[in-house]
């Protein structure tokens, strides 16, 4: 080394030892170290799989404890070996590089000499960006029926609110829904609940470099319960681990794990991106440059606005102000602003449910919750899910203008501090392409479900104005002889409802399609498919049919109320989301 000082060129076993510098073929075996371009071209050598690049055992105190840089540069990878770093690592994003050194001030002074060439484009250290903190409280579960009966909704109220259930309704009946992937960049997932039953797909962890999401804490997966709480099972969640516990308890994520996590994200088939992540005071070039690259590439990115109720612009909030993503800050429940933690200004695009919202957790009785623009951000990422499960050639443009366009924006709003509005989907369910209002709604009928009464009093095509069933569907009643009977015949013991498609096959089910508001209160909304559902059995009039005396709901009586439960039970209203 004091013969030469470090070069391009490759040095001789008998100048210098063997290091990651560019090893001639007859020293060292090609491997991730930087071959001569005779040999290889580089880029065939770098690694490029998700870095396991941040695991701390000494305290955190400086973005320079990491002693790495990453850096956006013209130079071929073998050309940075003249900072004499330890390892050098391709970056899966444009020219873009991790550079390990042995000390911080190593990767400090080669900051400097970076800087001062003109190859480079940027180059910063790989900053840490703390879990952002959330209020947690006790979870009280609320055993309404509402909430029972639902596929949405089990935990979190956001998910019961804003047109999220509608939407959810109306695309669980789509039978051209597309399968969606989410995925969640955050602290893991541990969870047995059954919310995630069928929901998840293999992820990834940054920190250990291996498939081993378990969440270090709970952050994530509370996140990833609302994403599953509040869309169809045809939308998955993928996990993808960046935090580590520092010596200090804290945690911690690197920004080379962060763009690997969502370049992986991306190279899996996920559409849409949560980052419920982010600090305040430094904008992170890397991270921002990995977003803006996979929202040109198609990916949805949604970030968290952040908790320290400051202006993003002001504080150098990131990623919460990269203006490719969908910033989202927190409202309570009853659709106040949360102004006692989430972040806002010009940045914010939209606010959602993120105060005091109920989700998964690993601990406890896998229920907790928490309150944050943490929880706000995947309501938001699970309402572009579906937006894009119902219509797949929309660009990330247009779903962002379309959650915007179709916010509800209370009295007074400020929009410049705020956003477009509160996130509501229920103008989408009611303005639908084909100008439908609750649209494609699975009817059941079960052939043998037995009856006794009379057959519902319409049986058209047309049940109401803006009610449709498909062409040429009838709905049959058989005696218990199976001799077909009109619709206005008094029934005996083992009579039943037989529904037929446009071809005359026997099915177990058909689509409505419900436009409008059919129960007249000024709202298209899951009421009216109440009413749908009420008027094909005639239950406007229930007093007219005569039933064999029963007490059908188990409530110690018999009367008008078991008519009820009979008839909902015909028509699986037990479940009416469904």
């Amino acid at each position: 080394p004091s013969e030469q000082p470090p070069t391009e060129q490759s040095p001789t076993p008998s100048e210098q030892p063997p290091t990651e510098q560019s090893p001639t073929p007859s020293e060292q075996p090609p491997t991730e170290q930087s071959p001569t371009p005779s040999e290889q071209p580089p880029t065939e050598q770098p690694k490029t799989e998700p870095i396991s690049a941040f695991s701390a055992e000494e305290p955190i105190s400086s973005d320079y404890d990491l002693a790495r840089l990453i850096v956006e540069s013209t130079l071929s990878i073998d050309e940075f070996s003249v900072l004499n770093p330890a390892r050098v690592i391709r970056v899966p994003l444009d020219n873009t590089y991790i550079l390990q050194f042995e000390t911080p001030a190593q990767a400090l002074e080669a900051q400097k000499k970076l800087e001062a060439m003109p190859e480079t484009v940027y180059v910063e250290p790989d900053k840490v960006i703390p879990l952002p903190d959330t209020i947690d409280e006790e979870y009280i579960p609320d055993n309404s029926i509402d909430i029972l009966s639902a596929q949405t909704g089990k935990y979190s109220w956001g998910a019961r609110t804003g047109g999220m259930r509608e939407f959810a309704a109306m695309l669980d009946a789509n039978t051209n829904k597309k399968e969606v992937i989410v995925a969640v960049i955050d602290t893991g997932l541990t969870s047995n609940d059954d919310i995630f039953t069928g929901r998840l797909k293999p992820g990834i962890s940054c920190v250990k470099g291996n498939n081993d999401t378990s969440d270090v804490q709970s952050h994530g997966t509370h996140v990833a319960g609302i994403v599953a709480d509040s869309t169809t099972d045809n939308i998955k969640i993928m996990p993808i681990a960046v935090f580590s516990i520092n010596a200090d308890n804290k945690l911690l994520a690197s920004g080379t794990n962060i763009v690997a996590g969502i370049k992986y994200a991306q190279k899996q088939g996920a559409k849409v991106i949560n980052l419920s992540l982010g600090a305040s005071g430094e904008h992170i070039q890397s991270v921002e440059r990995a977003i803006d690259e996979v929202v040109n590439g198609g990916v949805n990115v949604i970030v968290a606005a952040g908790n320290e109720s400051q202006d993003i612009e002001l504080s150098n909030a990131c990623p919460a102000h990269v203006k490719s993503a969908i910033t989202v800050a927190s409202y309570n429940a009853g659709g106040a602003f949360s102004s006692g933690f989430s972040n806002y200004g010009v940045a914010v695009d939209i606010t959602a449910p993120g105060g005091k919202v109920s989700s998964t957790i690993p601990t406890g009785n896998g229920v907790g919750t928490k309150s944050g623009t943490s929880m706000a951000a995947p309501h938001v990422a699970a309402a572009a899910a579906m937006i894009v499960s119902n219509n797949s050639s929309l660009s990330p443009a247009e779903v962002e203008a379309m959650i915007k366009n179709n916010a509800n924006v209370p009295v007074g709003w400020d929009t410049t501090k705020y956003g477009a509005g509160l996130l509501d989907l229920t103008k989408l369910v009611s303005n639908q392409p084909t100008g439908s209002g609750i649209t494609s709604i699975n009817y059941k009928i079960d052939a043998s479900r037995v009856m006794t009464g009379v057959l519902p009093k319409s049986t058209a095509a047309t049940i109401k104005a803006n009610v449709y069933l498909p062409t040429g569907t009838k709905i049959e009643c058989y005696s218990a002889s199976n001799a077909i009977v009109s619709d206005t015949a008094t029934l005996g013991t083992g009579a039943k409802l037989v529904l037929k498609n446009s071809g005359g096959t026997v099915v177990d089910q058909v689509t409505i399609v419900v436009r409008g508001d059919n129960d007249g209160d000024g709202n298209v909304n899951i009421n009216d498919l109440v009413a749908v559902k009420r008027h094909i059995l005639g239950i406007e009039s229930v007093k007219s049919y005569n039933f064999t005396a029963s007490d059908t709901n188990s409530d110690g009586k018999v009367n008008i109320n078991d008519l009820v439960a009979v008839k909902r039970h015909i028509l699986g209203i037990e479940s009416i989301v469904q």
